[in-house]
């Protein structure tokens, strides 16, 4: 009995490692040929071979698999699926440090680039615990650019402090734009709307929409022609009861569009302010 027992365990262990084995080479396989189909631009087709061989790894020793997928998502465009396999790349526990923060740096730009700026700030939070963060310009970098998006002046201040290209040297530059991003934070959205029920059209003029500015200057001077001149021919009260809920939804939309204008406008200031930040930081560096 003992005997059987022996030869039982032996075929078994012999016909797991067979399996390990083979397993091992069909992850190699879907992994090569998901390779040369990226390298030929079929994506979707690449994108589930990398998913078989993530799947068929099942003692997780190939993190690359969970990080090809995660690529094959993101140029499909799909970011939940891009964002769920490079959680799943940054899991793995054979990553070396550079590789996790490179990996989680990674995900702090899909992050802003899908203006997802809060979740950024979290991974950002989380970078700052990993052991071996030693590149403290890219860090303080990523954070300037978060605290930008996320109008938090005291932050943004903090973060290029701790820039050590921007620590001996006076930069006028800089000092612009910390200037210019702390008026951009104080931007008041109403005064467009006042300057608009002043004069239609001027609030979203002043905030760089002439378009739509103009639009409203004319259509509501077209309206209260037209009102002045029912007024005159039908009376007052008709005037009122005809022409008046148009008037006073084109005018009072009028001041809508201008603040709608001013937040934009906002924004754009703020691509500008990081674009102008990011030059001058490589501007910096090379000096």
């Amino acid at each position: 009995m003992i005997v059987y027992m022996r030869w039982f365990i032996l075929i078994s262990l012999l016909i797991n490692s067979f399996s390990i084995w083979s397993q091992e080479e069909q992850i190699e396989v879907s992994f090569a040929f998901a390779n040369a189909l990226a390298s030929n631009g079929n994506h979707h087709a690449a994108t589930k071979h990398y998913l078989k061989a993530f799947y068929l790894d099942r003692s997780n020793e190939h993190p690359q698999t969970a990080y090809k997928v995660s690529q094959g998502f993101e140029k499909l465009g799909d970011l939940p699926n891009t964002l769920k396999y490079l959680d799943a790349y940054l899991k793995y526990e054979q990553l070396n440090e550079e590789q996790r923060i490179s990996g989680s740096y990674k995900k702090v730009r899909l992050l802003l680039s899908h203006k997802m700026y809060e979740e950024a700030q979290v991974e950002m939070y989380q970078i700052s615990a990993l052991p071996g963060q030693l590149d403290t310009d890219r860090y303080y970098f990523y954070q300037s650019i978060i605290a930008i998006y996320l109008s938090n002046y005291k932050n943004f201040v903090e973060a290029i402090h701790g820039l050590s290209y921007f620590e001996e040297l006076y930069h006028p530059e800089l000092s612009d734009i910390v200037n210019d991003f702390q008026k951009n934070i104080n931007t008041n959205h109403q005064k467009s709307r006042f300057l608009s029920a002043i004069l239609p059209g001027l609030g979203q003029s002043l905030n760089n929409d002439l378009k739509d500015g103009v639009n409203s200057l004319v259509i509501n001077l077209g309206t209260l022609i037209i009102f002045i001149n029912t007024a005159q021919t039908l009376g007052f009260r008709d005037a009122v009861l005809s022409v008046g809920p148009w008037f006073g939804r084109y005018y009072l939309g009028g001041t809508k569009n201008a603040i709608k204008a001013s937040k934009i406008n906002q924004q754009k200031n703020k691509d500008k302010l990081i674009k102008r930040f990011a030059e001058l930081c490589q501007n910096a560096q090379h000096k």
